[in-house]
Formats: structure tokens, C-alpha cells, sequence
């Protein structure tokens, strides 16, 4: 529990961070400066299946109960 609220933390903080710091949410194509609208972050999820890259889309639209919620999802 503690390391999932730790996480959402994380995540949100990432996210907001994210929506102000335009060039992280950017990529270059074709020569020309490509920037995403939203904050999308993927974590890496070790289970007993193997490790996998989960993506939360929009994070920046998500309140921290959703963001914990879909950390409890993917475990």
C-alpha cells in the first residue's frame, strides 16, 4: 500500500511536471519538433510472469485515487 501511494505521487508529480515542461513531452520528426498534448508515462512491472511496460494515459488528467487505483490494477 505505502508503495503505491509513493508511486502516485510520483506518477502525478511527473505528469504535472510533464504539462510544464513542454520538451519532455516532445519528439523530433522529420526535422521538425513533434510536441504530444498529454502526459503519458509508462512504468515497469515485475511480476511472476515476467516484466512488463504498463502506460497511463493522460496522467495529467488523473486525480491520485485513479492513479493508485490503476497501480492496483496492473500489479
Amino acid at each position: 500500500q505505502e508503495k503505491e501511494n509513493i508511486t502516485a505521487i510520483l506518477i502525478k508529480g511527473v505528469a504535472n511536471a510533464m504539462q510544464k515542461h513542454y520538451l519532455t513531452r516532445s519528439v523530433i520528426k522529420n526535422d521538425s519538433l513533434f510536441i504530444y498534448p498529454n502526459s503519458n508515462i509508462s512504468i515497469a512491472v515485475n511480476r511472476e510472469d515476467g516484466l512488463f511496460m504498463c502506460v497511463i494515459s493522460e496522467a495529467q488528467n488523473k486525480s491520485l485515487q485513479e492513479i493508485k487505483e490503476w497501480l492496483a490494477e496492473i500489479k
